[in-house]
């Protein structure tokens, strides 16, 4: 993005201060992206619809959490820490199918953290500017404080996929120790109308989508939606190939991507939290090149690191060279549904030894019904 490098000078802000109050109540807004830093990679959301994804330039890591403006019943957990010498902060909060967002957040500072907080946004995702909200400097105190910032008011900022919001640090941000610590970062806003905002299943009717992957988004193996803590991993080499596929894809995606796990292989995790729902079912799309692994050999844990495959009616695939749609139907597996730990574990045979080659996935979706 345009305008993130360099550092901010220390100096007193003339713009207009936002006051710390009450966070501003989001009424019939809905919470579209969530940020509580407790589990995963710590700059993705534990909660999206569309990728949100939180960009720094300055080095940051976990630090003790807070309940204020927690949602979804998080704990206080973690909360994520940005050290000085410190410049900015992007929360890239894509509002397709929304519009009127509000930003809310809990912030504080150590002695020698930045003591202001610049608010500006972008709506092409390279020039940030601060026309049209009211105040733009936070005052970062050395407590917790939740502070909202309303973007109802930016007709730009409306059903758009560039939609951002940049934290540029002022005040104490160039200082050799100290940080600013956030927590609870939530976006939310009104869905515009005949426009889906939470996915939902249209081939099992009462099913819902807990956990989506498209591979479209730039970190490829983000999901596009998670109602909380879905993650990829795969232990060799990977990247996203442009020649997707629109076998199980949702809300009219385009084929785009597809996710290339690359020979020699190694196991593939897909971490997908189940709470709240039962009658899981997880679909994908696979195809591999001449010298990819033909079989996919499918586990599952019930703990987070223990696999097994019992009660599958089919734990081994053979993969083609063409895309397919696999349907994993976990409802009779006892303790799939309502499983934070619940998972999944692809092990490669048969070519997936050979120094070249490779398997393709589309269009991971994870179902459930609501308990």
């Amino acid at each position: 993005m345009a305008g993130l490098t360099g550092c901010v000078k220390d100096r007193v802000s003339d713009a207009s201060v936002i006051v710390p109050k009450d966070p501003i109540d989001p009424g019939d807004r809905e919470l579209i992206h969530y940020w509580d830093f407790n589990s995963g990679s710590l700059l993705n959301p534990g909660f999206t619809i569309g990728a949100g994804q939180i960009v720094t330039g300055d080095a940051y890591d976990d630090t003790e959490g807070t309940l204020l403006n927690s949602r979804r019943g998080s704990d206080s957990g973690k909360a994520l820490r940005v050290r000085n010498p410190s410049t900015y902060m992007v929360i890239k909060a894509p509002t397709k199918g929304y519009k009127s967002p509000l930003l809310t957040f809990a912030v504080m500072r150590t002695s020698n953290g930045a003591r202001e907080n610049i608010i500006e946004y972008t709506t092409d995702g390279a020039t940030f500017i601060s026309d049209g909200i009211t105040g733009k400097v936070v005052n970062v105190s050395t407590e917790w404080i939740v502070y909202s910032v309303d973007f109802a008011k930016i007709a730009a900022a409306d059903d758009n996929p560039d939609f951002a919001i940049r934290f540029t640090f002022n005040v104490g941000n160039t200082n050799a120790s100290g940080n600013n610590r956030y927590d609870n970062i939530t976006i939310d806003a009104l869905k515009i109308d005949s426009v889906p905002g939470e996915p939902v299943d249209t081939l099992t009717g009462n099913d819902s989508l807990i956990h989506y992957w498209n591979f479209n988004g730039t970190a490829v193996m983000d999901p596009a939606f998670t109602t909380g803590g879905a993650a990829m991993s795969y232990g060799a080499a990977f990247d996203p190939v442009n020649e997707g596929s629109v076998l199980n894809a949702r809300n009219n995606d385009a084929a785009g991507n597809a996710l290339r796990l690359r020979n020699p292989a190694a196991d593939f995790f897909v971490k997908i939290p189940t709470t709240g729902f039962k009658d899981i079912k997880v679909k994908y799309v696979v195809m591999r090149t001449g010298n990819g692994a033909r079989t996919n050999n499918i586990y599952y844990t019930l703990d987070g690191s223990n696999y097994i495959n019992t009660g599958l009616e089919q734990s081994s695939y053979s993969v083609t060279e063409s895309f397919v749609l696999e349907e994993l139907d976990f409802s009779t597996i006892p303790g799939a549904g309502n499983n934070p730990d619940f998972g999944i574990k692809i092990v490669f045979s048969d070519g997936h030894d050979n120094t070249s080659g490779n398997n393709r996935y589309d269009n991971w979706t994870v179902e459930g019904k609501p308990l």
